[in-house]
């Protein structure tokens, strides 16, 4: 009898450490996760000296809110215009870097950046960040009825660049080694029917030694499909 139960004790110790496990796995790696992403986005924005706080959170972590002092206003409209697409597109980056294949274009769209400054809240997506330089911040009881009211879908070069980049990485030997240029040294020609662009990237190939490749992305002309890829 004793032998049976500590048999019977031995077998369910067995089983519990085995859940334990798997259950400190499953926690950590959203903890490890989420402390990953507080990182990159704390490097991405400690230059800018109008942000006092900044938290992530929706789907992907998507969603950056920054807490602005009074350096912000004083900014011109093109100087918070300029720092604000760059703090919106570097939500892109932190998502890429953090979740990389669970990201696809739609993740890249479906992005948001919330200012609070002085108890006023505004909202950018990508309906009213774009290429065109112009300041249009939306409030967010304003965001219901303006997309509603836009039909002005056209990706961005910036969210073009950066799911290329996505698409590339996928294509690679060692993706984690990939290096990128600026959206200065890509070149992106829309056509009626696609959009075609044209790069490099330094990366390790399949010996551990970087080398630099030419590539071209065909992407639907929508920007959300990649047709072709073409690495040299």
């Amino acid at each position: 009898m004793n032998k049976k139960l500590w048999e019977f004790n031995r077998r369910t110790l067995k089983i519990s450490i085995v859940v334990l496990v798997v259950l400190v796995v499953l926690i950590s790696k959203p903890i490890k996760r989420h402390i990953s992403v507080k990182a990159d986005y704390k490097r991405s924005l400690e230059n800018y000296e109008f942000i006092d706080f900044f938290s992530s959170s929706g789907s992907k972590d998507r969603e950056l809110t920054i807490k602005v002092n009074e350096k912000y206003n004083e900014l011109s409209d093109n100087e918070k215009l300029s720092d604000l697409e760059e703090i919106y597109n570097s939500i892109s980056s932190v998502s890429i870097r953090n979740y990389d294949s669970e990201i696809s274009v739609d993740s890249i769209l479906d992005k948001k950046l919330i200012v609070k400054n002085n108890g006023k809240i505004e909202e950018y997506n990508y309906k009213n960040i774009d290429d065109l330089g112009e300041y249009k911040p939306i409030t967010l009881a304003e965001r219901e009825c303006s997309i509603k009211q836009s039909n002005d879908s056209k990706i961005s070069d910036t969210d073009i660049w950066v799911y290329t980049q996505y698409v590339v990485k996928n294509n690679l030997k060692s993706p984690k080694s990939a290096d990128f240029p600026t959206i200065k040294d890509v070149q992106i020609i829309r056509n009626s029917d696609s959009i075609i662009v044209k790069s490099y990237v330094d990366a390790e190939n399949s010996f551990g030694a970087e080398t630099r490749s030419n590539f071209t992305v065909t992407l639907s002309a929508d920007g959300q499909k990649a047709i072709n890829v073409q690495i040299d």
